[in-house]
């Protein structure tokens, strides 16, 4: 038999005939002896903020239903103040839910979130009351006449 010929790129095969197993990067090991996964065997980078104090990184955020419902009795205060009157009913119970709803988010400290719907129920509940108020003085001063149906 004849020997294959040497091609340039391959190594030489070490005396004795046998070829070293191959050489992989070794990753820090756990307590128990799995390896850990690469991405997370290095430390942050110099410079990266921790998490904020008193919030459990990765803690999962709810929606406060006080700042729901607050948004949903202020776009009815509005859209039946536009109406007529009857805002007059919602807005105040808009701008009750939404205050505690506001202080409830702030004081969560991250964990409550809805602070944009408490405020839209508060401006709307506002609205929705002023825009009812004016309707009843309008109508009490004779400016406005209701309709006669009979």
């Amino acid at each position: 038999m004849t020997q294959p010929p040497e091609f340039p790129d391959t190594p030489p095969t070490p005396p004795g005939g046998e070829v070293p197993p191959a050489q992989y990067p070794s990753y820090p090991t756990s307590p128990g002896g799995a390896p850990q996964d690469p991405a997370n065997a290095y430390p942050p980078p110099p410079g990266a903020y921790p998490p904020p104090a008193g919030i459990q990184y990765g803690a999962p955020q709810h929606t406060n239903q006080l700042a729901v419902w607050s948004m949903v009795t202020g776009i009815l205060a509005g859209i039946l103040g536009l109406i007529g009157a009857c805002g007059v009913i919602f807005g105040p119970i808009a701008i009750g839910l939404a205050i505690p709803a506001r202080n409830q988010i702030t004081n969560s400290q991250g964990a409550q979130k809805g602070s944009g719907m408490a405020t839209a129920g508060l401006v709307l509940g506002i609205i929705g009351t002023a825009v009812s108020l004016m309707w009843i003085v309008l109508i009490a001063t004779g400016v406005l006449d209701l309709p006669n149906f009979g």
